[in-house]
């Protein structure tokens, strides 16, 4: 065996413990939840109403996570099967991994050891992982070995649940659609990881350029995120709330796809640029989850979606360069342009929205909205909770990247390139940079 394969197959043996020790673990602690257990013919009319009912939206984000994440990441011109394959590979992972750690998590809050329940609500969950998961991995695109972020994301699931758990059990803050739990949280893990393991030459590389076939690829992820996004800000909602929920999602992505393509036109002496339109338009999707259900108004949604997209075009062309040379961090997608500071201005809209509610606008006693609570305490915990997300994802990827720097983890030796990680034909190995 060649040294420099060990790490190699010791990943590989790991990760056979690993998935030996969730089998272990899920056939003592996890059960189906009550929709689910085996068939009861005074269970089976709910049953089927809410799998017609969840199914289909699980099925949007699902789309989401593997189609839409997987191909909007295939504009680098020599990595876009890693960028796919790997992505495929991150989801099954977190998936497992996450209903074990949410369970644990929600033990250690609530004080009692009960065995975990899976339904479709916890499988729509652990997609919300996979999505914080994969917009870690956007950060680090083309820099890590499949080895590398497949032990960031495995770790960053514990970190994501421990975020989770903090503000359903912890602090009761609302975040419908994960601006701050999701988006603001896996961007600022992902920066830190990126910060800590990258080179500093990677802006510059000669791999991390695109080509016109790479960019229409990409496409395909941007179009299917921006049609199933009001399914992701809307599926844990029901009634009235699911209503507004996806009807200001709409409403935001056409504000912020607009205000993208003024923007990206100003910025480049009337033209389009790719990096803009590919990324910076679904910023408004971001920022609304927070408060997708809490806008009262239409004009809201436009309002919200247009600063959206000002504020993700103007962090690519000018945030994201500043960053670059100042502070030494360079993100391969820029999430920090798309989740990191849209996830933020999602949580202080939430907080906004949430801390000027009263009995006259909302129509109800906002006491019952949120029970026991005036809309100025509840704007608070939503203020704790923003900080929370972002200062643990911080922490969490300050831990990660300098757990995953090492040897063992098998860095690779070439950056941006598929035929480093993938058997390949001829013609495509001679593709290298």
């Amino acid at each position: 065996m060649e040294r420099d394969q060990r790490p190699k197959y010791l990943f590989a043996v790991l990760f056979t413990v690993y998935e030996i020790c969730l089998i272990v673990v899920y056939s003592q602690v996890t059960t189906y939840g009550d929709s689910g257990k085996y068939y009861d013919p005074s269970l089976d009319p709910t049953s089927s109403a809410y799998m017609s009912f969840m199914y289909p939206y699980f099925q949007h984000v699902q789309i989401m996570m593997f189609i839409g994440f997987g191909f909007l990441m295939t504009f680098l011109r020599l990595h876009s099967w890693t960028s796919v394959g790997v992505n495929f590979l991150v989801s099954v992972v977190v998936i497992q991994t996450y209903i074990v750690a949410s369970g644990f998590w929600k033990c250690a809050f609530q004080g009692v050891w009960e065995v975990i329940e899976i339904d479709m609500e916890k499988m729509v969950t652990a997609e919300f992982c996979v999505g914080a998961a994969l917009i870690s991995f956007g950060g680090v695109l083309g820099k890590l070995s499949p080895v590398q972020v497949v032990v960031m994301t495995t770790v960053e699931t514990w970190f994501y649940t421990l975020n989770e758990a903090l503000f359903l059990y912890g602090l009761s803050a609302v975040d419908l659609g994960g601006s701050m739990v999701i988006h603001a949280f896996g961007a600022y893990f992902g920066l830190m990881v990126s910060w800590v393991t990258s080179p500093l030459e990677t802006k510059n590389h000669p791999g991390n350029t695109t080509t016109s076939a790479s960019n229409t690829f990409a496409w395909i992820g941007t179009l299917f995120l921006w049609v199933f996004w009001p399914s992701f800000n809307g599926v844990t909602a029901i009634g009235v709330q699911q209503h507004r929920a996806v009807i200001n999602t709409v409403l935001s992505l056409t504000a912020s796809t607009l205000m993208v393509f003024l923007g990206s036109a100003m910025f480049h002496k009337g033209q389009f640029q790719s990096e803009d339109a590919l990324n910076a338009t679904l910023a408004g999707g971001v920022m609304m989850g927070a408060s997708a259900d809490l806008i009262l108004h239409p004009y809201g949604a436009l309002i919200v979606g247009s600063l959206a997209g000002i504020l993700s075009v103007v962090g690519f062309n000018i945030i994201q360069p500043w960053l670059a040379e100042k502070a030494l961090l360079y993100d391969t997608c820029g999430i920090h342009n798309l989740h990191g500071m849209p996830g933020v201005a999602g949580g202080i809209v939430s907080i906004i929205a949430v801390g000027t509610m009263t009995d006259a606008n909302t129509g109800y006693i906002v006491e019952q909205i949120f029970p026991g609570r005036s809309s100025e305490y509840q704007a608070l915990m939503q203020l704790i909770g923003l900080v929370c997300a972002v200062g643990l994802g911080l922490i969490g990827g300050l831990f990660t990247g300098i757990l995953i720097k090492s040897e063992s983890c098998s860095p690779p030796k070439e950056l941006f390139q598929d035929s480093e990680f993938w058997v390949m034909n001829i013609e495509d190995q001679h593709a290298k940079v």
